[in-house]
């Protein structure tokens, strides 16, 4: 049901996240709302000019969903966008990452596939171990918060016995 969609979606999570570190590097920046959950990035929004971001800085849009994919190629296809950051599913990225492609543009992918956990040499192991454990498990109900799913450690920094 659409409510644990928004819920597992972590819509605040990820549009903050998205504004913020782009604003931070001194980037306007778009953030296009799911058809999901446009009132929350309305929120992020509001937030943002309730605390003093200049006008123009964050823009957020918000479309009607049969009108998303001309609103987002227009978007990738006009020449002040210089990147794009998109969390969703494989479907659209994909259709995202061809659109970017075909207009130079460098794109950073979000879209819930399984995450992996890499175990230097050097680790200590039980402090490994704990952080492997707790990124396998935390938030695993969220839909893009993959669980990790393969674990690689050097075969020489195990201990035998």
């Amino acid at each position: 049901n659409r409510t644990n969609r928004w819920y597992r979606n972590a819509p605040y999570v990820f549009g903050i996240r998205s504004a913020a570190c782009a604003l931070a590097a001194g980037n306007t920046t778009i953030l296009k709302s799911s058809e999901l959950t446009p009132r929350c990035y309305w929120a992020i929004g509001r937030a943002f000019e309730d605390a003093g971001l200049p006008a123009g800085c964050l823009n957020i849009i918000h479309c009607a969903p049969q009108d998303a994919p001309e609103v987002v190629n227009a978007m990738i296809e006009h020449d002040a966008v210089r990147k794009i950051n998109f969390t969703g599913s494989t479907a659209v990225g994909r259709k995202i990452a061809r659109a970017c492609g075909q207009n130079l543009k460098p794109c950073l992918m979000e879209l819930g596939g399984k995450n992996s956990s890499i175990v230097c040499h050097d680790a200590d192991l039980q402090t490994a171990v704990q952080g492997v454990l707790a990124g396998a498990f935390l938030n695993v109900s969220l839909g893009y918060t993959a669980p990790v799913a393969r674990i690689s450690i050097s075969v020489s920094s195990m201990s035998q016995g």
